[in-house]
């Protein structure tokens, strides 16, 4: 798959939830990433408004890690903007793939 084809295809967002409750479940995510993520491939987070009163965690996947992100129910979404992605673990490249 060519970098740009990556950003545009195959991308899954898991609401984590409050920035308050998920340190657990992202540093999970990070030691499970150390195994998981291929070298094409990312896992990405960043605060979101969903239009509740408090923003919520959304961990984006690459398409690299399409079988991970279906595993814990995350859903296909178009590629993020790369304002305000941080990247958790994998390729840091790819946000050079993000508009």
């Amino acid at each position: 798959m060519t970098a740009g084809a990556s950003s545009t295809q195959g991308w899954r967002r898991l609401v984590l939830g409050d920035p308050m409750l998920v340190d657990a479940q992202v540093d999970a995510l990070a030691r499970e990433a150390i195994i998981r993520l291929g070298s094409d491939a990312m896992l990405a987070l960043r605060h979101e408004s969903t239009g509740d009163l408090h923003c919520q965690v959304i961990a984006y996947f690459s398409p690299g890690a399409d079988d991970w992100a279906r595993s814990l129910g995350g859903r296909l979404c178009a590629a993020p903007m790369r304002s305000g992605l941080s990247v958790l673990a994998g390729d840091h490249r790819l946000l050079d793939t993000l508009e």
